[in-house]
C-alpha cells in the first residue's frame, strides 16, 4: 500500500506537511496556488502543535476507518482555513483574486486522468478537501473556532459519521465487530493470516466499485454500514484471500449489500463483446443484519468449513 501510495499520489502533491520533521514543503509546479497551499500547510503545523497529527499512524494500526476519518477532518479543516485566508490576501494585494470552485477542482484533479491514481484515493480527496471542508464550515458557523478545536480533539469515530453528518451530530458509534473464532484456521494449514482491521463505509464503497459496481449502486449499497472487520490471508504458493464480516443498520441494508455484491460478481462483457477475465473466487452470505464476503476462497474441505463458520457467525451462533 505504501508503494502504491508513493507511485500514484506523490506526483500529484501540491504541498506537504511532515509532522515527524516539523516542516512543510510546497511544489514549484503549483506556484499559481502557492498562497493557498502555504496557508493550508501552515494550518497543519498549528494542528500538529495542538493536536498531534502523528497519532494518525497509531490510529491506522488500531482502526483504519477511524484513522481515515481523522485524516479527512484534518485536511478539511486546513482547507476551510486556507479558503478563509484568500480574501484577506486579495485585499492586501498578495494574490490577484480568490480561486473559484473550478480552479480548486482543476487543482485537485488535473494530474489524475491517466495517472493511474486508484479510485479510493480520488474519492478520499474529494471527501476530505470538499466534504470535510464544508463540515468544518458548518461547525465554525455554529460553534466558532472552539468547535473546530473540539472536532480535532474528538474526531469522528468513523468515515460513516463524515459521510452522514447527522450521525456525527447524534453521536451514533460504529458497531465493534469481531471475526468468528477459528476463521484463519478454517482456511487450512497452507494459509497464513497477514493483516486484519476495519474497512469502514468509505473504503467499502471503493471495494464495491473495484468489484465492478457503478458509483450509484456502490454508494447506496454501502450507506447502511454499521461496522465491520476484515482479514487478509496468504497461501504457501503466494495466493491472497480476503474475508470481511459486516453488520448493517437494518436487514434491508444487509440485503441490498448482498444483492450489490452478487450483481458485481456476475460475469460481465467488455464493450467489444468479449467476456472479461474472471477474478478470484468470490462467495458471500449472511442472515439478518450480518453479512460476509470472501474473495480468493480456497477449494474443497477448507471452503466448506469456512462457509459453515461464517454462516454460524451471521446467524449469531458464534461470537462476533
Amino acid at each position: 500500500m505504501e508503494a502504491l501510495y508513493g507511485d500514484a499520489i506523490c506526483p500529484q502533491i501540491a504541498g506537504l506537511y511532515l509532522p515527524s520533521q516539523d516542516r512543510f514543503v510546497a511544489v514549484e509546479a503549483w506556484r499559481e496556488f502557492l498562497p493557498m497551499i502555504l496557508a493550508h500547510e501552515y494550518q497543519h503545523a498549528l494542528q500538529d502543535q495542538h493536536f498531534d497529527l502523528e497519532r494518525i499512524d497509531l490510529l491506522l494500526r488500531e482502526n483504519e476507518d477511524r484513522a481515515l476519518a481523522f485524516h479527512a477532518v484534518v485536511e478539511g479543516e486546513a482547507q476551510f482555513v486556507s479558503e478563509r485566508c484568500m480574501p484577506l490576501l486579495v485585499e492586501r494585494g498578495v494574490v490577484p483574486r480568490v480561486p473559484g470552485a473550478g480552479d480548486l477542482y482543476r487543482m485537485a484533479t488535473a494530474a489524475w486522468a491517466g495517472a493511474g491514481v486508484p479510485g479510493f484515493f480520488q474519492e478520499f480527496a474529494l471527501v476530505a478537501y470538499g466534504g470535510c471542508a464544508s463540515l468544518a464550515g458548518r461547525v465554525h458557523a455554529r460553534d466558532g473556532w472552539e468547535g473546530l478545536d473540539r472536532l480535532l480533539r474528538e474526531p469522528p469515530a468513523s468515515t460513516e459519521q463524515i459521510l452522514h453528518p447527522e450521525k456525527l451530530e447524534s453521536g451514533e458509534p460504529p458497531v465493534e465487530v469481531a471475526l468468528p473464532e477459528g476463521l484463519a484456521e478454517a482456511f487450512g494449514e497452507a494459509w497464513t493470516a497477514l493483516h486484519g482491521n476495519v474497512l469502514g463505509e468509505l473504503m467499502l464503497r471503493s471495494v464495491l466499485r473495484g468489484m465492478g459496481a457503478d458509483a450509484v449502486r456502490a454508494l447506496r449499497a454501502s450507506s447502511g454500514w454499521g461496522g465491520d472487520r476484515y482479514l487478509v490471508l496468504e497461501s504457501e504458493d503466494g495466493r491472497l484471500a480476503w474475508v470481511g464480516c459486516f453488520v448493517w443498520d437494518t436487514e434491508g441494508d444487509a440485503a441490498e449489500w448482498l444483492d450489490a455484491v452478487e450483481r458485481a460478481g456476475m460475469p460481465r462483457e467488455e464493450p467489444e463483446g468479449t467476456p472479461s477475465a474472471e477474478g478470484p473466487a468470490l462467495c458471500s452470505g449472511g442472515a439478518g443484519r450480518r453479512t460476509w464476503i470472501v474473495s480468493g476462497a480456497p477449494d474443497g474441505a477448507p471452503a466448506d468449513s469456512m462457509r459453515v463458520l461464517l454462516d454460524r457467525w451471521a446467524s449469531g451462533d458464534t461470537p462476533g
